[in-house]
């Protein structure tokens, strides 16, 4: 069991953004740290977050969400911020936008990440899924994954990358994704998202 109790001056909001910092001790006696980036997507207390794993010297990233009910029909479009590690380093990543569309109908999705230079040690980056293999929902779960995803430079080379991703919410109102780990040199990091499309 984990004693998870919130760190006073913390927990902030704005608008349906919100951050919180939660220490404790596992049942194995390890400290445990855990910071949280989060939006709310609906007055029911629908979200999605990136949550901040600290257990002693370990850090993992994860992300998290209400499980999606109520695919929607149509084209949506979801974007926001992500983030891209050269060489692993936290020191050495580059901020960026992503942009994902949803075909409900074809049940197919693409999306695309390009993050900017960021001095002369972070060039800009690139995680892209390819036009001819987008990704598959699934109709019951709301999961979309691909082992055929490419990362790297943009504009340069480029490796093969997977992902993992699940609507949230009522009519898939966000999503989040976790990027599988397929080399130590380039890493995506954990992003979630809003629907942004005008349609919903």
């Amino acid at each position: 069991t984990l004693d998870l109790k919130v760190v006073p001056g913390t927990e902030t909001t704005n608008d349906t953004k919100y951050t919180v910092r939660k220490t404790g001790i596992s049942s194995t006696g390890v400290d445990v740290e855990i910071n949280t980036q989060g939006e709310k997507l609906t007055k029911t207390g629908e979200y999605v977050a990136i949550n901040e794993l600290i257990t002693g010297s370990h850090t993992a990233l994860q992300s998290a969400g209400t499980r999606v009910s109520e695919l929607p029909e149509g084209t949506h479009l979801y974007s926001g911020t992500a983030i891209i590690r050269k060489d692993s380093a936290k020191t050495m990543q580059g901020k960026g936008t992503f942009n994902m569309t949803a075909d409900f109908q074809t049940k197919e999705v693409t999306m695309t990440v390009i993050t900017t230079k960021n001095g002369e040690d972070i060039p800009a980056m690139v995680f892209k899924t390819k036009p001819s293999v987008p990704m598959v929902i699934n109709n019951v779960t709301g999961a979309f994954s691909t082992d055929d995803a490419l990362i790297g430079l943009n504009g340069g080379d480029q490796i093969s990358a997977s992902i993992n991703g699940y609507f949230a919410g009522t009519g898939a109102v966000g999503f989040m994704a976790s990027p599988i780990v397929t080399t130590p040199k380039t890493i995506l990091g954990p992003f979630t998202a809003r629907n942004r499309s005008n349609h919903r």
